[in-house]
């Protein structure tokens, strides 16, 4: 059957892999006689090449989208009846469209048992937008075969088993509503419902390693400081230093399983939270030689607590074996000092647990086309498509998408672009007062002030109030009021928003133009919207010592309507 990729509804019978059963050669045989002993099962997969590719390598040759087996591709098996995972893999014994797959499984096996066979479990968040990723890291498939009998050493089952991948595979093609093309940095897909699968991952400690050798790092405020105070064993010690990125280079004495890793806040973090990392990567590889694989990133965490000498867990994007390790702390929470107790890596429980969460695909460089494997546990559902294109958002809405497991599809998105802004600073901003200047002009967006409104210029930041000293405030401060309005006019576009970024103050008053009324302390973002409008009034009043000021304002940002 012709898998034509310019159709939507071409079929992707990738890894649909045939297992033959019920004769002799075919068996699945034991090594033991004991059913409950270790066994090793020998199994013979039957596939065809070309337009009937059915097994689950990736690769595209004009129209067809063809699939093979690789040498050492490991298959894992579940006894569903039994509820029970078998330990160990099936390993391809040889590369191309057949192959045999042998391994030894420990585990109990009864005649009437379902099996379940899973190649791959797939970790969906660290797709870079390519086919060669997905068929290396993301390509899942899975058969069910039945144990027809158990006779001696022999296992028979029932029928042949048919893999059947368990994705789409969907390539996008971005661009605007004018038809050019979008090279995105990034592209973010979500799912209303939050059913796509972000991926399947072993998330509870099992084992911890130990015995870590550190070879670099970037030192910290003292010897009992330094980096290698984050691979001692101690909690009751820390790596704590200044002026990063922070860094540190370590490998275990062997290979190890990595599917999470623990991170310890130090001892006085509760008192010293803005120590705490944000943004951080942990790489790995299994020989020294190899090229470094980033298996963890983190960004914008907020996780980490305002506690002392408190463990926090997290599982890896890309579990697997590797020996030497190099973690980087590219920011922290705030201030200029960073500070951990403890890294300690972990081998997870035999147990995946799915995540269902939006994916993230970031391409090596730039592009507008990205190919990618989804599953929505869902089915149809309304998806959101966000690219980052020159640090710009652009986005893409469509509701009644059902991306079919199995499938291959080839889209090309009209992405909208983001709401263009306008941003003025303190220093663009300068000093406004009653008696002049009372109005300026910045890049078409025109703040005028009255009555008792101010806004005083710092430098890097500012503050923006209404307030009046009243001749004798210490006789009677009570008695006085005042009031003032900061008006905002756009000749470049009606306004839809106005987010005033500042540290912390409160606003009371009203607005004109968007009827609202405000009666809250704010910190971080004073954000005030409505009907879009040419120009809009912000109103304030300053009565019995409660009044309207917004300090260390570092910016006012603009929104207009396209």
């Amino acid at each position: 059957m012709k898998k034509n990729i310019l159709s939507m509804a071409a079929l992707l019978m990738a890894s649909a892999t045939v297992f033959t059963a019920c004769s002799n050669d075919d068996n699945i045989i034991s090594e033991q006689p004991a059913v409950n002993s270790q066994q090793t099962y020998t199994m013979t997969v039957e596939a065809s090449k070309g337009d009937d590719a059915t097994t689950r390598a990736l690769s595209l040759s004009g129209k067809t989208l063809n699939a093979t087996w690789a040498a050492g591709e490991k298959v894992s098996v579940y006894n569903v009846t039994k509820s029970a995972a078998l330990e160990g893999y099936l390993e391809a014994q040889s590369a191309g469209a057949s192959t045999t797959l042998k391994g030894t499984l420990t585990g109990t096996i009864s005649a009437g048992d379902e099996l379940s066979l899973s190649f791959l479990n797939p970790i969906y968040s660290g797709q870079n937008g390519t086919l060669a990723y997905i068929a290396a890291n993301c390509d899942y498939a899975k058969a069910t075969v039945t144990v027809a009998s158990v006779d001696g050493d022999n296992i028979t089952t029932a029928a042949a088993a048919a893999f059947a991948n368990q994705q789409a595979i969907v390539k996008f093609r971005l661009k605007d509503t004018d038809g050019n093309d979008l090279n995105a940095s990034s592209l973010t897909i979500a799912a209303a419902s939050n059913g796509l699968l972000k991926g399947q991952f072993r998330n509870t400690p099992d084992t911890k390693h130990t015995g870590y050798t550190v070879t670099a790092g970037t030192g910290g405020f003292n010897d009992d400081e330094s980096h290698t105070s984050l691979l001692d064993g101690d909690k009751g010690t820390k790596w704590c230093a200044n002026n990063g990125p922070w860094n540190v280079t370590f490998n275990t004495a062997s290979p190890v399983q990595v599917d999470g890793y623990t991170l310890t806040t130090g001892g006085d973090t509760g008192s010293e939270s803005g120590r705490n990392p944000k943004n951080w990567t942990l790489k790995g590889k299994l020989n020294e030689s190899d090229e470094w694989t980033t298996i963890a990133t983190v960004t914008d965490d907020n996780t980490m607590p305002a506690a002392n000498t408190t463990d926090v867990d997290f599982v890896v994007d890309k579990p697997g074996s590797y020996k030497y390790f190099y973690f980087e702390v590219t920011a922290n929470k705030s201030g200029d000092i960073m500070q951990l107790a403890e890294l300690q890596l972990w081998k997870g429980t035999d147990a995946t647990t799915s995540v269902y969460d939006p994916i993230t695909i970031f391409p090596a460089s730039a592009t507008n086309e990205l190919t990618v494997a989804l599953h929505n546990a869902n089915g149809a559902d309304t998806y959101t498509l966000t690219a980052n294109v020159g640090g710009q958002n652009y986005t893409y809405e469509k509701s009644g998408v059902n991306f079919v497991d199995g499938k291959y599809y080839e889209i090309t998105v009209k992405m909208v672009a983001p709401d263009p802004t306008v941003t003025l600073t303190p220093g663009q901003i300068g000093n406004l007062r009653k008696w002049g200047p009372s109005n300026k002009t910045i890049n078409g967006i025109t703040i005028a002030v009255s009555g008792d409104a101010h806004f005083t210029n710092y430098g890097s930041t500012g503050m923006m109030d209404v307030y009046e000293v009243p001749d004798d405030p210490e006789a009677d401060p009570m008695s006085f009021s005042t009031s003032g309005s900061f008006t905002f006019t756009s000749s470049v576009g009606k306004i839809k928003r106005i987010d005033i970024n500042h540290d912390n103050g409160r606003w009371w008053g009203a607005g004109d133009g968007w009827p609202a009324s405000y009666d809250v302390y704010s910190n971080g973002t004073f954000t005030w919207s409505g009907t879009p409008a040419t120009s809009v009034t912000l109103n304030g009043s300053y009565e019995a010592m409660e009044g309207c000021t917004l300090y260390d304002v570092s910016s006012i940002v603009f929104t207009l309507e396209k």
